[in-house]
């Protein structure tokens, strides 16, 4: 079966990405505090793939400032989930696709593991359209799961996933599964593919944030 984020999954989405990706909660963390240096008041966000809209309340919550935020997805049943769960009048939530999102001028754009899930031919794409939409001088936040250059790397990596899956209360029979449902849908790069992507959009400044295991954040600027 193919993965899809659908009601089942919105449902228990929470839990399964915390359970499911190391370090979910600190990559929040990271853009919170990273936000705090970016924003002021009358700026403007974009969330690009913002699932159940956790990390915009968070964020709104954690600032306190007149700020405007957009969370966009793909998935209908993600916004409308957000929708129900958002706890300010300054977030808005939209079932679009970035280059369906007539707004710009964005002072910082977050992707929170999302362009993983874009296709290879779409991505240069999909950078792109960021890129446009941010103001000068602004910021693009990304985190993204990758492949790893080194096969032996990549090995190492995959037996440490696992073993946290299986500390997470997935079982192996569980752990398979989720990897065949992913075939076709995730498409993660290394970090050297996704760097020569963002140069080629343009973007300067481009560093590593973060990473634990597989999963990478960046920071770039417009």
């Amino acid at each position: 079966m193919t993965w899809k984020f659908d009601k089942k999954i919105t449902k228990i989405f929470d839990d399964h990405i915390i359970r499911s990706v190391p370090g979910y909660i600190d990559g929040h963390d990271f853009i919170i505090s990273a936000s705090k240096n970016i924003l002021s008041n009358g700026s403007k966000v974009l969330d690009v793939g913002c699932s159940n809209g956790s990390l915009l309340n968070k964020i709104d919550k954690k600032l306190g400032l007149d700020i405007s935020y957009y969370g966009i997805d793909i998935s209908k049943d993600m916004i409308t989930s957000a929708k129900k769960n958002k706890t300010s009048k300054r977030i808005n939530f939209y079932e679009k696709e970035i280059h369906q999102l007539k707004n710009k001028d964005f002072d910082l754009i977050i992707s929170y593991f999302t362009l993983q899930f874009v296709s290879p031919s779409k991505k240069i794409s999909f950078i792109k359209n960021v890129y446009n939409k941010l103001n000068n001088n602004c910021y693009f936040l990304i985190f993204e799961k990758v492949i790893e250059n080194s096969g032996f790397m990549q090995n190492f990596l995959n037996l440490a996933y696992n073993d946290f899956k299986e500390k997470n209360r997935f079982s192996p029979d569980e752990i398979l599964k989720k990897s065949n449902s992913l075939r076709g849908v995730m498409h993660p790069l290394t970090r050297e593919e996704n760097f020569k992507n963002f140069r080629l959009c343009n973007f300067k400044n481009i560093n590593l944030l973060y990473k634990n295991m597989f999963f990478e954040g960046y920071i770039m600027k417009k």
